[in-house]
């Protein structure tokens, strides 16, 4: 058996033409008497695509059967583990009308501890058979509030670069199916359902996640990446190249030990490049400009997490442990890797410019393990991302510890943010705390975002969008456009409120203005209200705009149709 960490499947099929990974017609899975139906996936119908199952299609080998025969060609190498792929004769198919080959690429973790055998088993096709995809581990919690704890699940991840029409076929191997979701619901899969076994067909980059019964924590996140274009030359003396395999502080010589954290530093001018497979066991900390962070690897930092999820249960040796840190640097890009389970921020930003954080997965579940936070920090652009977090997916602070300044002009587009405990977007809380030097957040553009969970207990941090505005802040001339909700655990949809929050804040803010929300969907039964409110009299909210939000597929045209309300110290909040 060959020994490799990234399994290569070539040769794929390309027709149809590109559309926004979707499915087009029927597909049927041969090779059992029972019928295949067809669901069709979207907002305005979740009712319709969640149907009863049947009974699993095939008998599939478990992972310690050696009895089979490979299918594998000479093009294609399977990883270490599992050991097997299955024949033919026992896992259903599906035909395929195609005049051309495509081909694709699946990541497979270094060990067996990185897999996850549990849930599901995943293969795809892109025109020339079925082969096997590495179905791989992240941990995620649900916080249960009448417990007061974390409960901690092991979810699952495929990561594939792809190019021409792939076919996804998902089997789910620890429980039988009754209801399928697959979001963002924008993406309007279709697709076909046999028993246990679903089909659909992604023809361009996207990330989904593939829900089975209701359930958000043992579901399977799926990274459809293009190929890489930018992978840079391994001699280059500017380049850390981490090639497949496992990299911690006993076997690389780039990381270093900053008391008892392993880092990895960047300094100026360095590429840091994770081949596919690369899992490297250390803190990311660019401290130069004109630095790169490419790659399909993992920034993999779950060694550090204690079991309980909590901040106090972690070991001393691992606190605070960033996936990546920025500290002011300029013209940063950080495109392609995934940060595995930071007990810290996935990314922190202190005083950096222009930086682009392009198509990074995110996973978490610690107490304040947030998405992407930075502060005092300007000229950002985040997209084509899937921020899993379990703190806020994004913050947008002025200054806070050492770092000094306002923070401006963000793009935050084409993104995918779940948060399993606190907001998806927090713009606000931390500045300068001076009343004669007050700090500034202007000029912040959200659009095209798929909001997929939002849960805390705590009323005082609801608002799946929201500014939370202490510290004498001021925030204005900000844009959320086009921005979709599912139904949420536990949250409201806004929460604009100029306060002091006395765990983080010494001095109230100062104002909120010239805010407008468009184009905002929200689909659930969550019935907390969002609140509008300011400090004082001369501590307002003004000049904030919503228009055309839709919920539950009704326009609302008064604030109670769209659950808000709005309390005093506000001028000029208008509903159209």
């Amino acid at each position: 058996m060959r020994k490799t960490i990234s399994v290569i499947l070539l040769f794929c099929f390309l027709f149809l033409g590109l559309t926004s990974c979707k499915v087009t017609d029927d597909v049927s899975i041969p090779g059992n008497s029972s019928s295949s139906s067809f669901y069709y996936n979207n907002d305005a119908d979740k009712d319709d695509y969640l149907v009863s199952g049947s009974s699993s299609t095939g008998k599939l080998p478990s992972k310690d059967d050696s009895s089979f025969i490979s299918q594998v060609t000479e093009n294609i190498i399977i990883p270490d583990l599992p050991e097997y792929l299955p024949p033919d004769n026992e896992v259903p198919k599906i035909e395929i009308e195609s005049d051309n080959v495509g081909k694709i690429k699946a990541y497979a973790p270094p060990t067996k501890d990185r897999f996850n055998y549990n849930d599901f088993e995943v293969y795809a096709n892109v025109g020339d058979g079925w082969v096997y995809v590495p179905v791989c581990s992240a941990k995620v919690a649900n916080y249960d509030t009448l417990k007061s704890k974390y409960i901690p699940y092991m979810s699952s991840f495929v990561n594939i670069d792809f190019e021409g029409e792939m076919i996804l076929r998902i089997v789910s191997i620890s429980r039988d199916i009754e209801t399928v979701a697959i979001r963002p619901y924008s993406k309007q899969i279709k697709y076909s359902r046999n028993g246990n076994t679903v089909e659909f067909k992604v023809t361009k980059a996207c990330n989904l996640s593939f829900e089975i019964n209701g359930d958000i924590y043992r579901n399977l996140q799926i990274y459809c990446n293009d190929f890489e274009t930018q992978i840079p030359n391994e001699k280059d003396s500017k380049v850390i190249y981490l090639k497949a395999g496992l990299h911690n502080a006993d076997n690389c010589k780039y990381i270093e030990m900053y008391g008892t954290r392993p880092v990895l530093y960047l300094r100026d001018n360095q590429v840091l490049y994770l081949e596919g497979g690369a899992y490297l066991e250390a803190s990311v900390s660019v401290i130069g400009s004109n630095t790169k962070i490419i790659g399909r690897g993992v920034i993999d930092l779950l060694f550090s997490n204690a079991d309980d999820c909590k901040f106090e249960s972690l070991s001393s040796k691992y606190m605070h442990m960033n996936g990546i840190c920025f500290t002011k640097c300029n013209n940063v890009l950080v495109q392609g890797v995934i940060i595995r389970n930071s007990t810290s921020y996935a990314v922190m930003g202190k005083s950096c410019s222009n930086v682009t954080i392009d198509n990074l997965k995110t996973f978490a579940c610690h107490t304040w393990s947030d998405g992407i936070d930075m502060m005092s920090s300007h000229d950002i652009t985040i997209k084509n991302c899937f921020i899993r977090s379990s703190d806020d997916s994004i913050a947008i602070y002025a200054s806070r510890w050492e770092e000094k300044g306002d923070s401006y002009n963000w793009n935050v587009k084409d993104t995918i943010l779940w948060c399993d405990h606190a907001h998806t977007v927090n713009i606000g809380t931390h500045g300068s705390q001076n009343e004669f030097n007050r700090d500034e957040i202007y000029n912040i553009y959200f659009d095209n975002i798929d909001i997929l969970e939002v849960n805390s207990p705590y009323p005082a941090y609801w608002g799946a969008i929201a500014m939370s505005v202490g510290d004498e802040n001021i925030i204005r001339d900000c844009v959320f456009q086009n921005i979709r909700m599912d139904d949420y655990t536990m949250s409201s949809m806004f929460y604009l409120r100029v306060q002091i929050n006395t765990s983080y804040n010494p001095n109230p803010g100062y104002l909120i203005d010239n805010i407008t929300f468009k184009n905002i969907t929200y689909n659930g039964d969550c019935p907390n209200l969002s609140r509008i409110g300011g400090y004082s009299s001369d501590r307002l909210v003004k000049n904030v705009a919503f228009e055309n939000i839709v919920i539950n597929g009704k326009r609302a045209k008064t604030f109670y149709d769209a659950m808000i309300t709005i309390e005093p110290h506000t001028k000029n909040i208008t509903i159209k």
